[in-house]
């Protein structure tokens, strides 16, 4: 009896195994490569990013209905030192770079904007709800969803005698997703640098 219940046993773990081979339907081939570029965020340029992005301070009725806007923002992330330094394992010329935000705390995943961040403490601020920030390329009036996509693409300044400087441009602007109560809007997200 033990022999039959060990051989069922070995068996249908043959089969299990023979099921799992014949589940592959294909490959994904995955290629990149790692270049020496790595432009830097210019932190003594005025008004940039880097200072923070102020929003004015709006009233909850201008939000009123969902997927309202208002105060909309302009800001932009300027780079230098994007040079190709020389390498004999680089293979093409890196002249182009984007912005990728990535999702955090922050983000809400679902829409791809961000959500004030949670205060905390005695006498913490209260914190606004049915309102959120979105990053917005104005060179197309276009949400970019954050935690999924990247920003367009921008050239490098890296021909000979070029400045090796780069300058991405954004705007941000709060988004009604639900009734408005007032408070605080402060959030962030972080950001990837993205060559091409």
């Amino acid at each position: 009896m033990k022999k039959i219940a060990l051989l069922t046993s070995v068996a249908g773990l043959v089969m299990m195994a023979m099921n799992t081979a014949q589940a592959a339907d294909g490959t994904i081939n995955f290629t990149g490569e790692v270049v020496t570029t790595t432009c830097k965020v210019d932190t003594t340029v005025a008004g940039a990013a880097k200072d923070g992005v102020k929003l004015p301070n709006v009233a909850n009725n201008q939000l009123a209905t969902v997927g309202a806007t208002v105060g909309r923002q302009a800001f932009s992330l300027e780079l230098s030192g994007c040079e190709l330094a020389s390498s004999a394992t680089a293979t093409t010329p890196v002249s182009k770079v984007a912005v990728f935000f990535e999702a955090g705390p922050n983000v809400d995943l679902v829409t791809g904007m961000l959500k004030p961040a949670a205060a905390s403490g005695t006498g913490a601020p209260t914190v606004a709800s049915g309102v959120q920030i979105a990053i917005v390329d104005p060179s197309n009036n276009e949400r970019l969803k954050i935690g999924s996509a990247q920003s367009r693409f921008v050239d490098i300044d890296n021909k000979v005698g070029g400045t090796g400087r780069a300058v991405m441009r954004f705007a941000s602007e709060y988004v009604a997703t639900g009734p408005v109560t007032a408070g605080r809007t402060d959030t962030s997200v972080t950001y990837s640098l993205v060559y091409q």
